[in-house]
């Protein structure tokens, strides 16, 4: 059986034989479901203070910038190694 269905059971019973009761309980369910919905609108506020996480990244982000950069020569080394190779193979002065 579905709960919902049963809850809708439940409401129509107490409707019928203690109108007072359902009054009650559907108002009770109506500030609930109002006090949920508050909880979900309302903005979470982070009190935490950022400012040590922030400069912690700020070094970490030009780290990553300079092991970028570092990278980028060594491949450039590379490719120039690679072409004089190239070049040495191609006119047979094999070393």
């Amino acid at each position: 059986m579905d709960l919902e269905w049963l809850e809708k059971q439940q409401g129509e019973m107490e409707k019928r034989f203690n109108p007072e009761l359902h009054k009650l309980n559907e108002w009770a369910r109506q500030v609930e479901l109002e006090e949920l919905h508050k909880q979900l609108t309302t903005p979470k506020i982070c009190t935490a203070d950022i400012t040590p996480i922030n400069k912690r990244a700020l070094p970490q982000e030009l780290w990553k910038d300079q092991k970028i950069e570092d990278l980028e020569q060594e491949n450039k080394e590379l490719k120039r190694k690679l072409a004089m190779h190239v070049l040495t193979y191609r006119n047979g002065d094999s070393t």
